[in-house]
């Protein structure tokens, strides 16, 4: 899977901190300013795509980063700087370099006028989603998940989860929850969230005894579930 752009949105009123408190610049205090002027928002034009480095997957390294700028009325960003790192420096870089070279139609004000703003562009990269049919999660091999959640457990505290755990887990308290008439079971809802992280570190040990497997065959049941989802 090659991850790239997700979605465009416009930053927070808060400077960053992901990297500690960084005085404001007088043109990011100008963008701003101008938000109130907006009434048409940037859009996305063109990029390139966020490269997975191979190298960081190699090494088991994913997640989420989100790229902070100034999109200026030439539609060029400034002042990219990462506002939520993966944790990798070499995904946060390629996230870094995609935004940097992306090219946007500028947000407007009511006059129709270019006017520079702030943005966040947030940036996935994921073994186990991707394009095409059924994405990642039906080629996700045992061999992966092990070298991911290997970098994931050594990397994050113990109560963060990725995007892939935290989608799998509503799926599956959806499905497991439901009555007889197909109403939701609070009650139930809960005890499948305490079962559901043992069983997910059980099904990456028992990848790391067979490399060769899919994940979706030996997490259970919820892989079948996503098997259906995916397409597969």
């Amino acid at each position: 899977m090659v991850p790239g752009l997700l979605m465009f949105v416009l930053a927070a009123a808060a400077p960053d901190t992901a990297t500690g408190a960084v005085a404001e610049t007088a043109a990011m205090a100008a963008a701003r300013a101008n938000r109130a002027a907006m009434k048409a928002p940037p859009v996305f034009k063109s990029g390139p795509e966020a490269e997975f480095p191979e190298g960081a997957r190699e090494a088991g390294e994913f997640g989420k980063a989100i790229v902070s700028g100034i999109v200026g009325a030439d539609g060029r960003m400034t002042e990219a700087s990462i506002a939520l790192s993966t944790r990798s420096a070499r995904l946060d870089a390629a996230a870094l370099a995609a935004a940097q070279a992306s090219l946007f139609d500028p947000a407007r004000d009511a006059a129709g006028t270019a006017i520079a703003v702030p943005v966040r562009m947030p940036f996935e990269f994921s073994n186990a989603k991707g394009p095409g049919k059924g994405g990642g999660v039906l080629r996700y091999r045992c061999d992966q998940v092990v070298r991911d959640y290997d970098w994931w457990y050594a990397t994050w505290p113990a109560d963060a989860h990725d995007d892939f755990y935290l989608m799998t887990l509503g799926f599956s308290m959806i499905a497991k929850s439901r009555t007889a008439k197909g109403e939701l079971d609070p009650s139930a809802m809960g005890k499948v969230n305490r079962d559901f992280d043992e069983r997910w570190r059980a099904a990456v040990e028992t990848c790391r005894k067979t490399p060769e497997r899919l994940f979706i065959d030996v997490l259970k049941p919820e892989g079948e579930l996503l098997r259906h989802l995916g397409g597969g």
